[in-house]
Order: C-alpha cells, then structure tokens, then sequence
C-alpha cells in the first residue's frame, strides 16, 4: 500500500509539473500576442518575432506576424502618400479647404489661411463660417451640401479689396460626408480686364 502511495505521489508531482510546462509553453505565445497588440495601440507597429515551433499557438502567433508587417507596410505607404499630399497643399497658390458635414474645417493650406487671415491652428478648431467670415461662401458649402453638385461663385473681400473664385465640391465616395472648397484669388486677372475696358 505505501508503495502504490509513493508512485501516486510521484505521478502526480510529474502531472504537475507537466502541466506547468505545457501552460508555460501555451501562455508564453499568447502574452508576446498580447504585448504586441498592446504596443500596436501605443503606435509601435514592429512586428513580433516569430517562433520556429509548429503547434496551433505558434500558426496563430505567425499569421498575427504577418498581419502586422503588413499594416505597417501600409502605414509607411499612407504616410509617404500623405507626405506627398502636404508638400503639394504647402505650395499651391489656391486655397483649399475641406469641412465635414457639419462645417467644421478639417483642413486648410498656407494659402487659404492667408488669404482669410487666420492661423490653420486656429482654423482647425472653428467652422467654416468663423474660418472665412463671409456669408456667400457659407451658402455656396450649404448648397453643395443640399443638391451634392459642384457650385461656384465670383466675389469680393471687401476688406481686402481682392476678387476670387471659390467652387465648392463634394467628395463623394471618395471622403463620404467632406467637402472641398477651391478659392482662387483673381484680383490681378480682374485688374487687367479692368484696364482692357479703359
């Protein structure tokens, strides 16, 4: 009897101690999981490194691997694309804005800001009506907003003495529920066919 006691105890210290493995073995790939997608929503998107063995954790830790080189593969893209977006909004000489549906300003470029005298801080935290300051312009967002067609308009800052052309287009599938508004500024154009008429 106390022999059958002793190989009792005996195989259940190994079973313990074969459980504590297996679960190491098991956790271990699930908590780098976990660490990784934590640290992807801190903005880290390296991906993990992948393990050689060949169980049902590991297949799941190389598909995430691959999942998250892939996204950041994209995330580099969309970067370079926006980079590029930037460089060619920083120098035009029109201005550019973009609103959602509810007329707060998403984005606005150097020339647009100059051209309403305000900061693009500034600008990004205010509607379109506190942005640009006119009424008209308001109106041709709202009516592109109502009818979804492309609307234009030729008018004067007073204040500034300057004469654009703003069109206000909506983006469609492109950007559901945004808008951009186009304004070129016309006052030298509107200056020499001034003077033709002279």
């Amino acid at each position: 009897a106390r022999t059958i006691s002793v190989t009792t105890i005996i195989a259940a210290v190994l079973t313990a101690i074969l459980s504590v493995v297996i679960a190491n073995r098991t956790t271990r790939p699930l908590l780098e999981l976990t660490e990784t997608a934590n640290n992807m929503t801190e903005g880290n998107t390296t991906p993990p490194s992948p393990s050689h063995s060949y169980d049902e954790v590991t297949q799941l830790g190389h598909a995430f691997h691959t999942l998250v080189t892939q996204l950041r593969t994209q995330i580099q893209a969309l970067e370079t694309e926006q980079g590029k977006l930037a460089a060619v909004l920083e120098q035009m000489t029109d201005g550019v804005i973009i609103v959602d549906e509810q007329s707060q300003v998403e984005l606005i470029n150097p020339a647009a800001s100059k051209l309403f005298e305000t900061e693009i801080e500034d600008a990004l935290t205010h509607s379109l009506a506190e942005v640009v300051r006119q009424h008209q312009l308001v109106e041709l967002w709202q009516q592109c907003q109502d009818t979804g067609d492309e609307q234009a308009i030729m008018m004067e800052l007073l204040h500034q003495h300057r004469f654009i052309q703003s069109i206000a287009i909506s983006l469609g599938e492109a950007l559901p529920d945004k808008y951009l508004l186009l304004f070129q500024d016309l006052t030298e154009w509107r200056k020499l066919e001034e003077q033709v008429r002279i």
